[in-house]
């Protein structure tokens, strides 16, 4: 199973980013979900998965072999 990557909104920030469903890395990588015992979000540790969260406009300029 391949993680598919999504344009996510992040509750504490007005960018909107490219990333990857925790509840399917969960099911893939589940030593990259971070839980937190003060709500139920599951987050997504990039480190874990070598890959950076990356804004849309970073996304798009990657995508267009720019350098960051």
């Amino acid at each position: 199973m391949a993680l598919d990557f999504t344009v996510i909104a992040i509750c504490w920030s007005d960018e909107v980013y490219v990333g990857v469903m925790a509840q399917k890395v969960a099911l893939i990588r589940p030593d990259a979900i971070i839980r937190s015992s003060l709500d139920q979000y599951l987050r997504v540790d990039y480190v874990r998965l070598g890959l950076k969260l990356m804004t849309l406009p970073e996304w798009d300029a990657v995508s267009e072999g720019k350098r960051l």
